[in-house]
């Protein structure tokens, strides 16, 4: 792994359940890069909606505290945090599959190294496995990424306050529970983290 060169994607959901069979409404990630001087740069964005009717006929799970929580939410909101599409859910995985492996390719090619992508999630137990049970239904293979290779953001970022992590999500000025500002704002979390605490990035 001596010529493997790190890459990073945050992956964020937005679900209507807690369990690992959860339906999924929408699926956020940021490809990001750190710079010189521990700046963060984020070089793509990916938003898919998927439709609850389809994933409901697959046996996926809604609880009434996750739906009671989304309408509230949805009350106070003044815009969608989902895209305006909603998605089959084979096409959404195939998608956000397909996202992942161009990155790889591209960023292989222009460097002409190896490229290994790290997956961030706000609980990998989450966000990543729910993806792929969501695969396995539509009868796909798992995501292109290496169990090794998903990393927890919120133990990473643990040492930042909640004031600390509000304010800096605020200034970015992004939607609350948008799958892809929450994958954006996952970004600047793990660089202020990094930037605090000189967390390794591996």
């Amino acid at each position: 792994m001596t010529d493997c060169i790190y890459k990073h994607v945050s992956i964020d959901i937005e679900s209507l359940d807690t369990g690992t069979n959860a339906v999924i409404l929408s699926v956020g990630a940021a490809f990001f890069d750190f710079e010189e001087h521990d700046e963060v740069t984020i070089k793509d964005t990916l938003h898919v909606g998927l439709s609850v009717e389809e994933q409901l006929k697959l046996g996926r799970t809604i609880s009434d505290r996750t739906w009671r929580f989304w309408v509230d939410e949805l009350t106070k909101m003044h815009k969608s945090p989902f895209p305006d599409k909603m998605m089959d859910p084979q096409q959404a995985m195939v998608v956000l599959g397909n996202w992942l492996t161009k990155i790889k390719r591209h960023e292989t090619e222009r460097l002409g190294k190896t490229v290994r992508i790290m997956v961030w999630c706000r609980g990998p137990q989450f966000d990543f496995v729910n993806l792929n049970s969501l695969c396995h239904q539509v009868k796909l293979p798992d995501l292109p990424v290496q169990y090794s290779s998903v990393r927890d953001a919120r133990t990473f970022c643990a040492g930042l306050t909640h004031e600390q992590r509000d304010d800096l999500t605020a200034s970015l000025g992004l939607c609350p529970h948008s799958a892809v500002d929450d994958a954006m704002a996952q970004v600047h979390h793990i660089a202020a983290a990094r930037a605090q605490f000189g967390h390794p990035i591996t």
